[in-house]
């Protein structure tokens, strides 16, 4: 597994001196669906900023196969799909576990680091502008354009949760801990698609926590309502779990945390 590190100039405070405070906390209480009496999620939290590390773990055939599975639409719901894998002369690791940062500053500055292939990718958003940097493809900008998106990588998901009881079927399991905070653990079992709507709705609600599974489990923040890990299984086997290892909310950050500096040669 890769190691990123928390670059200096980028946060006034390490990981090695973020604290929580239970004393702030405001316990939240998991709103209920009143029509199917299941948790609701997509609960916006009180937090204005947030600083996290984490890592994306993959089992490579399983995952493969779910999303074939998953985005492959059943018969009569009238959608055209076009499928394409990628063929390596290469054996590949059966597994892989990548890591990634995720900086978010409210309303509207992120920054996010992660993998891609082999390669550290760094993107950071202010507004409707973005600029993403690696080493092989130098720096790339929107110029402020909104059809010309960019990804915050493998973190993504996990603060994105208002579509999923609407493409699952969620029930409370327990309560407990993960990394210094309290969580609710939760089952997402999939619903029924019948048409083209549904399917959309169920591919953009589930394609970051991995298609084609037949199972979910997330652990959610009690009192932030964002996800600390999601876990997605087919056959009682795990394929992509995505998690948190350490998150700070409502931290300061530096000036400049927001603007990509590329290293100099």
């Amino acid at each position: 597994m890769r190691i990123l590190a928390w670059p200096s100039d980028v946060s006034l405070r390490s990981p090695s001196q973020i604290t929580f405070r239970a004393e702030t906390r405001h316990p939240l209480t998991v709103k209920v669906n009143d029509e199917r009496g299941e948790p609701l999620l997509g609960i916006v939290g009180r937090w204005h900023s947030l600083r996290s590390a984490g890592t994306e773990w993959r089992h490579h055939d399983r995952l493969t196969k779910a999303f074939e599975r998953g985005s492959t639409p059943l018969d009569g719901v009238g959608v055209t799909f076009i499928r394409a894998r990628h063929v390596s002369a290469m054996p590949e690791p059966s597994e892989s576990r990548e890591p990634w940062l995720l900086w978010i500053d409210k309303p509207d500055r992120k920054r996010a680091e992660f993998m891609v292939g082999d390669e550290l990718q760094t993107v950071v958003f202010r507004g409707d502008h973005w600029w993403s940097w690696s080493q092989s493809r130098g720096i790339h900008t929107n110029d402020g354009r909104t059809n010309y998106g960019h990804g915050l990588g493998p973190s993504e998901g996990l603060l994105k949760t208002d579509l999923l009881s609407r493409a699952l079927r969620v029930e409370e399991v327990s309560r407990g801990t993960l990394v210094g905070r309290d969580v609710i653990h939760l089952r997402g079992l999939p619903r029924a698609i019948g048409t083209a709507d549904e399917h959309f709705l169920v591919t953009q609600a589930l394609h970051p926590f991995g298609l084609g599974a037949d199972e979910y489990l997330f652990a959610l923040d009690a009192e932030e309502g964002v996800l600390l890990r999601s876990e997605a299984r087919t056959a009682g086997a795990p394929f992509l779990i995505i998690e948190m290892s350490e998150i700070a909310f409502n931290v300061p950050f530096a000036a400049d945390a927001f603007v990509i500096k590329p290293p100099t040669e």
